[in-house]
């Protein structure tokens, strides 16, 4: 959503294949328009289009999904630049692979005014990878090339789980991979719209290097505030475990956090969720404590 416009994507089989469509409000999900919007351009019934994410900002509106039109997956975009009322008459291939010769899935997307960043992971090495392209002009170009994120050695770890925020020519990405034998949640940095990042990044959950697993990370910021959270088996059964920075992903606290309280090594907890404002963090959770799936919340505020 932004402001009063409201934005709705998802993947349909209307045709006999799937396609990704859109519907939109611009009066707070009072009224939508009367009809939806197919917003891949292949030829109806010759691909499937699935997993479409949207991010809005003004009256603009950009999606992402991935589709198997050359034989293998890859990242596909449109984009709306009044309010969802039309859309690109051809939509566009952010991986920059040489044509079917790799996947690329799980599309990540956010957006900040003219910005626009997409996140997916890649397998065009050996094994899974995190990739990224920017758009600095509300999706109308791309960089020629997409960029590589994970600065683990080629083949040295699988990628997976990718997630991403941004604030204007700051994007923040993290992900885990099992370089180390387990998996780890990992981090990295943009400040210049997604040209340049952290030669080497950053590994932010604090258990024991191979001890247990930290996995499918997510991410929110608002100013110099960013904060992390994932599921973490340390203790058995997985708990939620946060780290935060307080200077846009410079650094990071050297102790992380389990934010929930269920009794250690007794249930398993998962699906989280987390928004920020500020210093100000709320998680919420599923948490089967008392024999149901309730769902818990915590919340937090960083020094």
């Amino acid at each position: 959503c932004s402001g009063s416009r409201v934005y709705v994507t998802w993947s349909d089989g209307r045709a006999g294949t799937w396609d990704v469509y859109v519907n939109a409000s611009v009066d707070g999900g009072m009224t939508w328009l009367e009809n939806d919007r197919r917003l891949d351009t292949d030829l109806i019934g010759t691909a499937d289009s699935t997993h479409p994410r949207v991010c809005a900002t003004g009256s603009s509106a950009f999606v992402v999904w991935e589709e198997d039109r050359g034989g293998t997956l890859d990242i596909y975009f449109n984009r709306s630049l009044d309010g969802g009322t039309t859309w690109d008459a051809s939509d566009q291939r952010l991986d920059t692979a040489f044509p079917n010769a790799s996947d690329a899935f799980r599309p990540r997307i956010c957006c900040d005014g003219a910005l626009v960043y997409a996140v997916w992971v890649d397998t065009r090495s050996d094994l899974d990878e995190v990739r990224l392209n920017a758009s600095s002009d509300a999706g109308s170009t791309w960089l020629a090339s997409d960029r590589r994120i994970d600065t683990d050695l080629f083949g040295d770890g699988a990628s997976q789980n990718a997630e991403l925020a941004c604030a204007g020519s700051t994007v923040y990405i993290t992900w885990d991979d099992d370089r180390t034998g387990t998996r780890d949640v990992r981090f990295n940095r943009s400040v210049d719209g997604g040209l340049t990042w952290l030669d080497d990044d950053l590994r932010l959950d604090r258990d024991p290097t191979g001890s247990a697993d930290s996995a499918r990370p997510l991410i929110c910021a608002d100013g110099a505030f960013v904060f992390v959270i994932w599921e973490d088996d340390r203790l058995g059964p997985y708990g939620i475990y946060l780290n935060g920075s307080t200077d846009a992903g410079a650094t990071w606290s050297s102790t992380d956090i389990r934010v929930d309280g269920a009794p250690h090594g007794a249930v398993v907890v998962s699906e989280p969720w987390l928004c920020c404002t500020g210093s100000r963090v709320s998680v919420v959770w599923r948490d089967p404590r008392f024999g149901g799936g309730d769902i818990f919340a915590n919340a937090g505020e960083s020094p």
